[in-house]
């Protein structure tokens, strides 16, 4: 776990972890929705 030693540095922090999360979520989403088709087509 990171400790920033400047109250600055925790909000870079935390923004870049939300970045992060929120562009895993959009991954997931989109794979999710991709497998969805293919099983709906029967292609898989």
């Amino acid at each position: 776990m990171l400790i920033p030693s400047h109250p600055f540095e925790l909000v870079v922090v935390e923004a870049s972890l939300s970045r992060r999360v929120n562009a895993n979520s959009q991954l997931r989403q989109y794979l999710l929705s991709h497998v969805y088709k293919l099983i709906k087509k029967g292609e898989c």
